[in-house]
Formats: C-alpha cells, structure tokens, sequence
C-alpha cells in the first residue's frame, strides 16, 4: 500500500502540479546544452550597430536605406527584415512639398524656371522612402517583412506588405523564464488572421515554397514543412535544439550593415545563397536567454530559428516513447517492492541513487545526440520519494519497536524453530549457548516446559546395566544426564578411575566471516527480525551484520528462515542458475574440534547422503551438499505453506477425511524412505509441511535419520533422538528401531490431529516415559465419539506397544487409510462431483471439524492428564 501511494503520489505531482517543472527544465537545458554544434552555413545576420549607425545616422534608419540594402544583397536566397516598417516616413514633409510642387507648377512665372521642378522632384523622391522600399521590395522578390515587434500585431505599411514576399511574426517564443526552448509556428494578426513564423517563412522559400503555401501547410494537422510533419505540440510549438555556441560552430555569420552599404565584395560574396536577416543591435532591445545560458538578439534568434527549419534539427517525441514514463514508473514500484527491501541501507542509498543518475544520464545523451527528449522527473521520483518512505517507515518501525520490544526472561531457553510459510517465528534468544545446542529437559520440569521444547534430546543406561529400582522400572531404564547430540555415543559401565593423560590440544581454525554470519543473532538484532514493517515482506533495511549474509558454495545466502536442530535454515540462491532454495547449515568448525569434529562431519555427510537417497513427491527434494570453511550444508527445495502445528488446536482442528488424506500420503512416503533403508525417527507435526492450496504434503527434516545397515548397524545402544511424545517405546528404551517407529510417531500424531491432545502425556518426563512404556494408548474415540470404528482400530493398531503388533510397513497402512476414507464420505462429508485425482488434500478447506463434542476426560488411572 505504500509503494502505491508513493507511485500514485508522483504520478499526481508529475502531471497535475508545476513542481517538477525546475528539475525537468533543468536537464533539457543540460541536454540541449551539450548538443553537438553545427555550422549554420544557410543563415546570416546582418546588424545594424553602432557603427552602422554612426555612419549612416541613428536608429530608425531611413527606408531608401532599407531599401539600399536590399538591392545590395541581390544574391541572398531569402531576406528577412525584422524592422518595424509600419506607418508612412515624413509624412508631412513630403506632403508640404508636394504641395509646393504643384503651387509652382501652377504659378506661369515660376514653373518657367529651367532647375526648380527638377529639384522638387529630387526632393519628393528623396522624401518618399516608402515608395523606394517598395520599388527594392518588388524588385527582390524574396525579401519579407516582420510585424512591428515582439508581442505586437501591427502590421507593415499596406504598400510594403504587397510588395514583399511575404509578412511572418518574429517572436522566437521564450518561457516564463525567460530561456528560447520553444516557438509559435502561428500568431494572430491585428485582423485576426493567423500569421506564420517568418523563420518558418524563410525556410519555406529557402526550399522553394511560396508564403502563401507555408502558411497553408503550418495549418495543417500535424502542421508540415515542404510535405515532412513537423513535430509541434498540442500548443503548436516546435521544441528547437539549440547547440552550443562554440566559436564559429553553433552561431550564424554576422556582418556589420555598415559593411554591406559600402558595397564590399568579399562580405557580399559570403552572404551569396544564404537566409539574411536584417536587424538592430541595442542595449535597449530585448534579449532572450538559450538553454546553454548565453544570451541573443532578435536577429541572431530569427536565423538560427530559420536554420533549424531548413536543417530539421527539433526535438521529437515518438508517440511510442510517451508512454515509456509510465513503463519506467511500474518498474520503479517493482524496484521498490522486490529489490530494495533485500538491500542494505548503504548498498539500497547507492542503488537508487545510481538508477536516478542513469535515468538523468540517458534523457541526456537522448537529447544531446538523438534529439529526443523523455522527461525522466516522473521515475525519478518515483525512485527518490519510494527510497525516503520506506526508509522513514523503516525507521518509524525501528522506533516503534524499540518501545515494544519484549523483554526476554534471562531463563527463557531457545526453542528450534518451526519454518511455517518460511518466515522465522519468535524465538526466545537467551545465549549462543542455547541456540547451538539441543534443550535439555529435567526429569522434574513441569510439563509446560516440555512442551516448548520438542526437540529433546534423552541419554539412558545401557539396557545391560542392573536396573536401579524394583521391578517396574526394570522394564524401562531410568534417565540419565543429557549429552549434546553431536557427542552421544553408547554409554558402558563407569570403569574404575585411572589415571589418563589429557589429549593434545587441538589448535581451533581460524576464524572465518561465513562462520561468524550463521551464529546466532544478539537479542536486539533477533527482535528487529521478527518484528518487520508490514509494508515489506521480509526486514528491510536491518545492520549490516543482520542483512550482509556470506556466500556457501554456489550458494548465496539472503536471510533467515528459521532453526532446526542441526542448525540454521537460510533462503539462498545458486549464483549461476538463480534458483531458490532452502539451504540448512551447520558450522562444524564453531561447534566441534579434534575427533569430535571428524564424527560430526561424517554424520553431516551421512544424512545428507541418506536424505539424497529419497525420490518421492511427499519428501522434501535435497538438492545439493557442500561444506566450506568449516560450514557443512544442505540445499533443500525451497517449500510453500504450513506444518501441522497449525492445525492442532481444538478450534484449528482438520476435518476427518483431510487428516485421513494426509495420512495416507505420509504413510506412503515413509514406506520409500523405509525401504531405502532410512528411518526419520522424528515424525512429529514439526516435521510435515502441507499447503492446501496446491495440494501438497512434504515430510522434511531426516536430520537425526540414520541409514540401517543389514551388516552394521549405526544405532549405538543407549541412545534416544527426537521428541519424547512421538517416540516410540522401543526408541525410549534405546533399542534398535525399524520403519514401525516411524508408524508409531505417525499414529500418535493422527490421534492429535483429530482431538487435539496427545494420546499418552504427563506431569514430568519420568511419567511421560512411564506411560509411553506401560499405560495402553486409549480408543480416539473416548475424546470423539463420533469417529468411525475402523479408523480407531487403524489407530489402536499403530500405538501398539509391540512393534510386531503394528502394520509391516506404511504401504499397509496407506491401504487401510484408503478403507476408511471410502467410509468417511457418506458419513462426514455431502455428496460431491466425482474426482480425477483421489487422495487429494483439497478435498475438505482448512478447518475446525465439525465434531466437538467431547465426553468426560477418563481417570487418571489411564493416564490422560491434560497438558
């Protein structure tokens, strides 16, 4: 919601407000500024400057100079004469004079005077400078007239406008600051005609065409230069592209009009072939400001207009790039949702920084030397406000967070993390100590505390060893003290005390980053995890040691996704294929040393090789296996959805048919990892991820399977791995296990999922094992009376105390599943259409069952305690 309101938010200043305008102005200056200079050899600019003037008299100049300075440019292709000319010049005098022309002529006396009517007629003709323009006007045929002066739309003297080729307004168009970067092909007359441009004059006859045909074509739509549109606005501008003025590259040929009255030959000889333009060179006249920050004249401006029409040299927009803004703005918001989240700020600031700069630079060099301008302002502010929003959001967070931030008692022990939809949940970060090693479980610890520790981990007596109390106990030896897993091994009577020399020590590796990345986070840094802005999908923005991950193998980490008992679980990616995966880590080197660290690279390795050995569409695919650095791993496909601890709660509860369903497959794919010869030995709800939206099961985690060996066997006696309420008696009693262990685990796992408790429990871990051991499991339907008979009896058969007393294998097992699940529909479910694949778990949505009614818990004597 977020990134929308900040694109939503550019888009409205783009279009609808002039804030941008500055910046967007800015780099079309910049970029036309750095255009590449042209001669303009087709134009020329004739100036009337002081020392014209102070030759011939000041400004305005008589029109027989006007006139006179037609004449002389006989050769030039086009003139253009930017002077006011409106009104008649000595109006009166001349009229006086005619007056006393024809007094004379009248008089007999006088007009025998052989020199007077000729001197007269000298001085008319001397007076009438508007019938001498005329005369140069008609005789040039080429020359035009501009209106009187920039924003006025007097027009010419009636008699000179006839004469000349044609009349144009001279206004070369500058914004509201001042700078030329657009021109007005057409202005209204003082008639209320429009008048073309007479650049666009000049070079419509510089290319042959008449005035009358320039103006026909700048109406058109879209308007025309001698048959080629022209790419003006929808205010019928033309966008020039004015180079740079670098010496005699970018500017016009400019000649003193005192130079060309004197009728010198090698000027007139540069002038021959080219548009001139005649005007005056002011302090007082307006100037205008190019892009490049130069300023220039009226004149100067008209010609270089005139060369821009005849050599075509304007901005153009394709129709196709005027959409290329937006395009640029979603992938901005794409940016903002999928890229910048997964950077750091330092690495996040130079990105979005370096796109701005590459956004500005390629609008640059468009212009400069493609002559096609996009404004880059709408991404680029899209880019820079999205940045500071989600920084300010993330700092908010922070902020907010810091208020909130749970404190963590100091005894609170770090529980393996469940990996739901792949996002770590809330772990109690108490030491490394904790995070490293399995939870330890005191015999005497209230059964809450067993419950927040799943994975545990029981070291009992050899079952060779006398038993230490009376008969009831010999059937089940008692617990011992808790060993890490990596070090357990067979437990034999305590020899006599002998003196033995301590081992050579061995010297620790040297410390490496990808070692020191995958420990455990601080308090701090662990609470800024698990507390994101909801606007992100993942921490964004989090300390450098939180978000700079190392790189395993071909294998990049990007963050956390949860913790296991062997380790972390990081999202990674294969640097050369860009597939995802779910890569479990264990910094062997960190955990172990000497031989010690021999046994927990061999048992690494032989789990990744035993998890490797299993091709089956309900276990997880492990893709690959490495170590570095002392850093063992394993890449897993990376899985969607959710375990099953979601759904063990009285109001979270699957229905019947789903729990059947789900079962089955779990069933089936223990039986191929059974007759691999791998045991999971820790099916737990932990342990099955299910997503019921794409139908999928998966059974993950063969961390602490071992491979059964017919000629050796790897189980060492006396030791016991997992979670104590899936065990199976056999597996608390330190005995070696088969796949019925696995069948077990499942068994007690379908009773909690169909009532919500476990079938066996208790107050310590010493009454747990006591009943796992001794106390029969009850009928699920002393919690559920509603639930078919057959389905307690598959149930009963598989918390069978004796192993040979349960099914062979999962593949039995499934076939009675499927027994059952033809009974299920008529009972528990309306009649539906007719499916194309059975046992799919989107048979029955997500949900609490419909079948609650619970009766009266039975008697402490069955051993039903509560939770």
């Amino acid at each position: 919601m977020l990134i929308a309101a900040v694109l939503a938010a550019a888009a409205i200043v783009e279009t609808r407000t002039p804030l941008t305008r500055g910046v967007q102005r800015w780099l079309h200056d910049r970029a036309v500024s750095g255009a590449r200079p042209v001669t303009d050899s087709s134009v020329a600019v004739i100036l009337i400057d002081a020392a014209s003037q102070a030759r011939h008299g000041p400004l305005p100049w008589r029109r027989d100079l006007h006139a006179r300075l037609i004449d002389r440019l006989g050769h030039a292709r086009v003139i253009v004469d930017t002077e006011g000319l409106t009104g008649r010049e000595s109006e009166q005098a001349l009229a006086e004079l005619q007056n006393i022309h024809a007094a004379i002529a009248s008089d007999p006396v006088l007009s025998r005077h052989p020199e007077l009517p000729a001197l007269l007629e000298r001085s008319e003709a001397s007076l009438d400078g508007d019938g001498r323009l005329a005369q140069s006007l008609e005789h040039s045929g080429r020359t035009l007239l501009a209106l009187a002066a920039p924003g006025d739309a007097a027009a010419p003297l009636a008699s000179l406008a006839e004469a000349a080729a044609g009349v144009g307004h001279a206004v070369p168009g500058a914004d509201d600051d001042g700078v030329l970067r657009s021109h007005p092909l057409l202005r209204t007359g003082a008639d209320g005609r429009p008048v073309a441009s007479i650049a666009a004059l000049a070079a419509g006859l510089h290319r042959g065409r008449s005035a009358a045909q320039v103006l026909a074509d700048l109406q058109a739509c879209p308007p025309l230069m001698a048959g080629q549109p022209l790419p003006a606005d929808a205010q019928g501008q033309l966008a020039a592209l004015w180079p740079r003025h670098d010496g005699q590259l970018g500017s016009p040929l400019v000649v003193s009009a005192r130079e060309v009255l004197a009728g010198d030959a090698a000027v007139l000889a540069r002038l021959d072939g080219r548009i001139v333009v005649i005007g005056r060179e002011e302090p007082t006249e307006p100037r205008w400001r190019l892009p490049s920050g130069r300023d220039i004249g009226m004149p100067e401006a008209i010609a270089r207009l005139s060369a821009t029409f005849v050599q075509d040299r304007w901005i153009t927009t394709p129709p196709a790039a005027r959409w290329l803004p937006w395009l640029l703005l979603a992938a901005a918001g794409l940016y903002l949702a999928r890229v910048l989240p997964r950077l750091t700020r330092s690495s996040a600031l130079m990105l979005t920084s370096s796109l701005c700069l590459a956004l500005a630079l390629a609008s640059h060099l468009l212009l400069a030397w493609g002559g096609m301008w996009i404004a880059p302002t709408l991404p680029i502010l899209a880019l820079g406000g999205g940045h500071l929003a989600l920084s300010l959001a993330d700092r908010w967070q922070r902020a907010r967070r810091r208020r909130h931030v749970p404190v963590l008692p100091p005894s609170a022990a770090m529980a393996d993390t469940v990996i739901t939809t792949f996002e770590a949940e809330a772990v109690a970060a108490d030491s490394r100590h904790d995070s490293r090693h399995d939870t330890q479980i005191d015999t005497q610890a209230d059964p809450a505390t067993i419950s927040e520790a799943p994975d545990t981990v029981v070291m009992l007596e050899d079952s060779t060893q006398p038993p230490a109390t009376p008969a009831d106990e010999a059937a089940f030896p008692k617990t011992q003290p808790l060993l890490r897993p990596e070090t357990l091994r067979a437990q034999p009577p305590a020899p006599a005390p002998v003196a033995v020399p301590p081992p050579a020590p061995v010297p620790a590796p040297p410390a490496d980053p990808a070692l020191e990345a995958t420990q455990p986070l601080t308090r701090e840094e662990l609470a800024a995890c698990l507390s994101a802005p909801p606007v992100f999908r993942e921490p964004p923005l989090l300390s450098e040691r939180v978000r700079t991950l190392p790189r395993l193998g071909p294998y990049q980490l990007e963050r956390e996704l949860g913790r296991g008992a062997m380790g972390r679980i990081y999202l990674a990616r294969h640097h050369d294929s860009g597939q995802e995966v779910a890569l479990k880590t264990l910094a062997l080197a960190r955990e172990f040393d000497g031989v010690a660290l021999q046994e927990a690279r061999q048992r690494f390795h032989r789990e990744a090789r035993a998890a490797r050995r299993l091709s089956h569409q309900d276990i997880v695919q492990v893709i690959d296996v490495g170590e570095q650095n002392g850093v063992a791993f394993i890449a897993m496909e990376r899985l969607t959805g959710h375990d099953l601890s979601h759904h063990l709660l009285h109001d979270r509860l699957l229905p019947v048919r789903t729990v059947v369903t789900i079962a089955t497959r779990i069933a089936r794919a223990l039986a191929h990892a059974h007759a691999q010869g791998v045991i999971h030995r820790d099916i737990k709800p932990a342990n099955i991820m299910v997503d019921l939206s794409r139908d999928q099961v998966k059974v993950t985690d063969f961390g602490i399977a071992r491979i059964v060996d017919s000629n050796r066997s790897h189980t060492r006696t006396g030791l016991v791995l997992g979670s104590p309420s899936y065990m199976s008696p056999e597996q608390l009693a330190g005995r070696e296990l088969d796949g019925r262990s696995d069948l077990y685990a499942l068994g007690v796992l379908m009773f909690q999922m169909l009532t919500g408790d476990l079938p066996l429990s208790g107050h310590t871990m010493s009454e747990l094992i006591g009943a796992i051991a001794r106390t029969p499991a009850p009928d699920v339907r002393t919690l559920r009376p509603s639930l078919p008979e057959s389905l307690a009896e598959v149930i009963g058969i598989l918390l069978e105390k004796r192993p040979e007393l349960r099914y062979r294998d999962g593949n039995d097992l499934a076939a009675d599943l499927q027994v059952v699940a033809s009974q299920l529909r008529p009972r528990l479910q309306p009649p539906r259409p007719a499916r194309t694949e059975p046992g799919s778990v989107q048979e029955c949505a997500p949900g609490p069952s419909r079948d609650r009614v619970r009766s009266a818990p039975p008697p402490p004597a069955a051993a039903q305690s509560r939770r």
